[in-house]
C-alpha cells in the first residue's frame, strides 16, 4: 500500500512538474490543475477555492490512473521494464487525451488554449507519469 501511495503521489507530482516546465518555456497554458480550476470557476456549484478543487481533481484522476497502472502491473504477464513503463504511460496518454477531449466537448464553454500543444504535452506528461510509477515500483 505504501508503494502504491508513493508511486501515485510522485507520479502525479512529476507529471505536474513536466507540465509546468512546458508551460514556462512555451508560454502556453497546459497545466492540468489550472485547466481543471478553469472548469470549476465556470461551474456555479463550486464557488469556493476553485484552485484547491482543481488540485484535488488532478490528484483524484491521478489516483484512477495509478489504479489502472496497478491492475495492468498485476495482470500482464511480461517482464516489467523501462519499455513497459513507457508503453503504459503511452496508453495512459491516449486515455488522458480522450478524457480531456470529452470534458471539452461536454462543457458549454471552452478555454482559450492551444489544444495541439496541450494534447502533445499531455501525452508526454503521461509517459512521465508511467516512467515515474515504474521507477517507484522498481525501488520497492
Amino acid at each position: 500500500m505504501v508503494k502504491f501511495i508513493c508511486a501515485w503521489l510522485l507520479s502525479v507530482t512529476t507529471m505536474t512538474l513536466f507540465s509546468g516546465i512546458v508551460n514556462f518555456f512555451s508560454k502556453k497554458e497546459v497545466r492540468e490543475y489550472v485547466l481543471l480550476k478553469w472548469f470549476v470557476d465556470k461551474h456555479s456549484k463550486f464557488p469556493i477555492a476553485p484552485l484547491l478543487i482543481g488540485w484535488l481533481l488532478h490528484f483524484g484522476f491521478g489516483l484512477i490512473f495509478m489504479a489502472l497502472f496497478e491492475v495492468l502491473w498485476s495482470i500482464v504477464n511480461i517482464n516489467k521494464s523501462l519499455f513497459w513503463g513507457l508503453g503504459v504511460g503511452s496508453i495512459m496518454g491516449f486515455l488522458g487525451i480522450w478524457g480531456w477531449q470529452l470534458l471539452f466537448y461536454l462543457h458549454p464553454q471552452r478555454p482559450n488554449i492551444n489544444y495541439t500543444v496541450f494534447y502533445i504535452q499531455l501525452f508526454f506528461a503521461h509517459i512521465v507519469f508511467g516512467l515515474t510509477a515504474f521507477g517507484i515500483y522498481m525501488l520497492y
